[in-house]
Parts: C-alpha cells; structure tokens; sequence
C-alpha cells in the first residue's frame, strides 16, 4: 500500500458518535431563561430611571410656571392695585405652598404633580417696596425624591426656579 495515501486515523462513519436530536442543547437548557432575566431586569430598571427622570423635568416644569403665576399676581398687587385685590409687599414672605397666605393660595392651584407643602416659597421685593415699576422677585424650591436610587447621585434632587418681575400697579 502506499504510504502516501494512507490514513490510519481517518475517522469513518462507524466511528463517528451521533447525538440524537432529542440530547442536543440540554446542557443549555436554562441559559435562556438566565439571560432574559438579565436582560429584562437590565430594561427595566432603565424604564424606571427614564420615567423617573420624566418626573422630575415634568416638576421642574411646574415649579417654573408656578414661579411666573405667582410673580403675576404679584405684580397687580402693589401698592396702586385696584381696591378689590389686596396689596403685597413690601415685606418679604416665607412659607410653602400649603399656607393660607394669598400667594400660596395662587402657587398651590398650579403645583398639579406636587405636594404644595412640600414647595418653599419666597417672596421678595429687591428694591425695598412694592411701587409700579420696582421689582418682586419668586422663588420656588422642592425637593424630588427618587423612586429608583441612581449610582452616585443620591435619593433626592433639589429643583429650584426663580421668577422677577417689575411691578406693573
């Protein structure tokens, strides 16, 4: 025979080993369900940090449009406001948004997402009245309580706006 074409190791069919189909893949059998846990809780928890942080641009939001509302009514309120409305100022005010001062009563009806005693409010007037054409200044401050803790930055945000404003009466 010659040795050139000669193979004793060649493997036949008789020596092959065949795995039936039913055997195949049950070394694996709960790598799937592994890996769709991991993944799925991976999705999740992003799907909460995004709604999360939805949230809190959402209140930020709110605090802002609150803060103009209240300089507003401010505004009309000064020292020449008409007789139906009462005057503001020039006494600086501090207190939240669940008081019964005339401010918090406006502030409160905006605060939609919020606690209004959670909201600080402060009123005041930087030029040390309340007369047309001087300025009130509002600001509005809330803290946003995480519903997901976020690596590094805590569980809370502290949100804050500022509205200034001349005063127009």
């Amino acid at each position: 025979m010659n040795s050139r074409f000669h193979r004793p190791n060649r493997v036949t069919y008789d020596t092959l080993v065949v795995m039936p189909l039913s055997t195949r893949g049950k070394d694996r059998a709960g790598v799937a369900a592994v890996e769709g846990a991991l993944i799925l809780s991976a999705l999740m928890l992003l799907l909460f940090v995004l709604l999360d942080l939805g949230l809190a641009v959402c209140r930020y939001n709110v605090l802002s449009a609150t803060a103009r509302n209240v300089a507003r009514a401010a505004i009309v309120r000064g020292a020449d406001a008409a007789p139906q409305l009462s005057a503001w100022g020039p006494t600086a005010y501090e207190g939240t948004a669940a008081d019964s001062s005339d401010a918090a009563v406006v502030a409160s009806a905006w605060l939609a997402t919020m606690n209004p005693a959670d909201v600080s409010m402060q009123l005041t007037w930087p030029d040390g009245d309340n007369q047309p054409n001087h300025r009130v200044s509002v600001q509005l401050s809330y803290s946003h309580q995480f519903l997901v803790s976020f690596l590094g930055l805590g569980t809370a945000l502290p949100l804050e706006s500022q509205s200034t404003m001349l005063i127009s009466h």
